[in-house]
């Protein structure tokens, strides 16, 4: 059975290009007969892929139904984890009996692999198999250092003989690790254990797209429950191509849907490293799968952003279907064989209008993004492939469907078109609500609901100050934070209507000085329009506040307080970090001054630090993990200002927030040059009063309004 954040695959061999039409179709077989004996296959579908490729052979079609029924027998599959595959903004799991998560896959029996116990490189313990592929085995693993448990992916020992291939594929995971979004499975790092090469991945609970399909919807899901799960894959998809990743095998043994009922994509950028054209065994190690791969990659082109639309739509056909489109056959045959696209019952002609252009042979036909393939699909016109996809909220049927998708998100160019609210302070909105409330360049807010934490440290928490004043603090109204720092997009967006000419002066407090003068436009180091704002003082985002609240004709926005800030960054927890096992575990939940960032003033150093975040400088907002409240970067990326009208902390009562009162700064959060190992990464961390002009090139900023 297909597991989890693991490779499911069976690889492929490349096909001739003048391959016969019966020798490609016998091909297909032999790999379906593989994929069945593994346990990836039903033999349903095993059957009639037979038929249909053995169509005009019946002498054929009775030699492989011979040959698979002298196959042993199956063992029946465990137990099923069903998932619940809602409607938009139903996704919650259902379980069937009581007992602890379903693993990501049933797993085969240990004492067939004698790796289970194995300690790799001294702090991966492997507990158990998760799942075999094409790649190599992966195993649940515990994490012994950062005291979490972890995939790893142990490749085939056929692929060390390659140095090629390992040093293809370590450049593919430096790059995927960039991919931080909460619909692609996270790849934390190829390391090496004597002459095993290895990936680390995020672990994950649920089952793969391929086994819901075969062992829940056979004939496929209604468009209302599929299409969270279909937005959530192209959301993935489009993040990737907006940073040049282009995933080249995508099919249902690579996505996987975790217990909540969230679609997440892996291995990125694995196939490509196995395809890789300047490897010398590109012929022998092909990656791609005939059933789910466009004609090009078939034939040995370049890969190409359409070529993921094109599987991805292989995908949406399969998801709507439950059948594969032309029947399982490879582009490169069922275009020799003129084969028709049958239609999606479900669908509009105009939306099948739009399956069949994604579907298309050749590239100059085909869909060229996946924005324009979604949009189609949601019968809206499409977007720009810089304005993004990211939540969809689909109503009950087809007819009905109301598609926002343009909503931002993580990482994109934050312009896309919002509805207007008339009266922002009448809407009732629920914890965890995002929501914007003009028609672009307003900041995504996140609610935050009313309760009570303890502010500050406990005498005992390492790195402690005096000023961090244990006491607890009692929010009984809710109120919203952005969920982002404000994105140098949206600040240049109030500099341009309004002619404010933000802090002149700007400290440079990175390790790396320019010995310029700094300004918000030249901050000392180059940055994405998605970057957060620096080189802001404190005076700079109140004049921002006030341009949004000038735009609402309502006074919603300010700063947040510290206890609002604290309250909301903590998220329920009383420890010191997000994360467990020390400092080296930082850099998968933030931005910091790691190994990257060390690079900056000594690039000749062979130091790896106590780990790499891959970011230098500042990152795009939303590149690493939310919390559990829905905020992004709130500890790592950029410092954050807050204001209070208390010198050290804020008043008991959370709500009081005065504005007739000496307001008093206070920098809180950490950022891209925190440095670690010496317990500044915290947050109950203060660094004020601040000095209300003092801007400086690792400090942002987020706004509040109270609900």
């Amino acid at each position: 059975m297909c597991a989890g954040a693991l490779d499911c695959s069976v690889p492929y061999v490349k096909l001739p290009r003048l391959m016969s039409v019966a020798d490609s179709g016998r091909q297909l077989i032999e790999a379906a007969i593989s994929q069945y004996a593994a346990g990836d296959l039903t033999r349903e579908e095993l059957d009639r892929r037979v038929v249909t490729l053995c169509a005009a052979d019946p002498a054929a079609r009775e030699e492989f139904a011979a040959r698979i029924d002298a196959l042993p027998k199956r063992k029946p599959p465990a137990a099923k984890t069903r998932l619940r595959i809602a409607a938009a903004g139903d996704a919650v799991p259902a379980a069937e009996a009581p007992g602890p998560p379903a693993e990501q896959s049933a797993p085969p029996p240990e004492h067939d692999t004698p790796q289970v116990g194995r300690l790799l490189s001294g702090k991966y313990r492997l507990e158990k198999v998760l799942g075999t592929g094409g790649m190599g085995v992966v195993f649940l693993a515990q994490d012994l250092i950062g005291a979490e448990s972890v995939a790893i992916k142990v490749l085939r020992a056929e692929l060390q003989t390659f140095p090629d291939i390992i040093g293809a594929l370590r450049e593919e995971v430096k790059q995927t690790r960039k991919l931080r979004h909460e619909n692609i499975v996270g790849v934390y790092a190829l390391e090496q254990d004597g002459a095993d090469p290895y990936i680390v991945m995020e672990y994950l609970q649920g089952k793969t797209l391929r086994s819901l399909l075969d062992e829940d919807y056979v004939r496929g899901l209604p468009f209302a429950r599929a299409w969270p799960i279909i937005n959530g894959i192209g959301d993935a998809l489009a993040f990737a191509h907006d940073r040049g990743v282009i995933h080249s095998d995508l099919k249902p043994e690579n996505i996987f849907l975790t217990v909540a009922g969230i679609p997440k994509v892996l291995d990125f950028g694995i196939a490509r490293a196995v395809r890789n054209p300047g490897n010398r065994f590109g012929d022998r190690l092909s990656a791609y799968t005939p059933g789910y791969a466009s004609c090009e990659l078939i034939e040995g082109e370049t890969p190409d952003f359409s070529d993921d639309v094109y599987g991805f739509a292989c995908v949406v056909y399969e998801i709507l279907t439950g059948r594969c489109p032309f029947a399982g056959i490879d582009g490169v045959s069922a275009r020799e064989q003129r084969l028709e696209l049958a239609p999606v019952p479900a669908l509009s002609a105009a939306q099948n209008g739009t399956l069949r252009r994604a579907l298309a042979f050749r590239r100059k036909d085909r869909i060229a993004s996946v924005e324009e393939f979604l949009g189609g699909l949601a019968a809206v016109a499409p977007r720009s492939r810089k304005l993004g996809i990211a939540s969809v909220v689909a109503a009950a049927t087809i007819v009905g469907l109301t598609a926002w998708w343009a909503l931002r998100r993580p990482g994109d160019t934050p312009l896309a078109d919002r509805a207007a609210v008339t009266v922002p302070n009448q809407v009732a909105r629920k914890a965890g609500e995002v929501f914007s409330e003009c028609a672009k360049n307003c900041p995504s807010m996140v609610v935050i609901p009313a309760g009570k934490f303890l502010m500050g440290s406990p005498p005992d928490e390492p790195g402690r100050r005096d000023d961090e004043i244990l006491r607890e603090i009692i929010f009984s109204h809710p109120f919203a934070l952005s969920q982002y720092p404000v994105t140098k997009h949206e600040f240049r967006a109030f500099l341009a209507e309004t002619g404010y000419q933000p802090a002149s002066k700007c400290q440079d407090l990175t390790n790396a000085p320019s010995g310029v003068p700094l300004t918000f436009g030249e901050p000392g180091f180059a940055q994405t329009d998605n970057d957060p704002a620096v080189c802001i003082s404190i005076g700079d985002a109140r004049a921002y506040a006030a341009w949004l609240n000038g735009r609402l004709h309502a006074q919603l926005y300010r700063m947040p307080s510290e206890a609002e800030w604290e309250y909301a960054a903590r998220a329920g927890t009383q420890a010191p970090v997000p994360w467990a096992g020390g400092d080296s575990a930082a850099c998968r939940f933030g931005n910091f001054a790691d190994h990257s960032y060390d690079l900056r003033d000594q690039p000749s150093t062979g130091d790896p630090g106590i780990c790499d975040d891959t970011y230098a400088v500042t990152s795009p907002v939303g590149s690493f993990p939310k919390n559990p409240w829905g905020l992004f970067d709130v500890l790592g990326n950029v410092y954050e200002w807050t204001e209070s009208c208390n010198r050290q902390l804020d008043a008991t009562n959370g709500d009081a927030f005065l504005t007739n009162c000496k307001k008093f700064t206070v920098i809180r959060g950490a950022g891209f040059s925190s440095p670690m190992g010496n317990n500044l990464v915290r947050f109950a961390r203060r660094m004020g009063p601040v000095p209300e002009m003092e801007s400086a090139n690792n400090r942002g900023f987020r706004l509040a309004r109270p609900l």
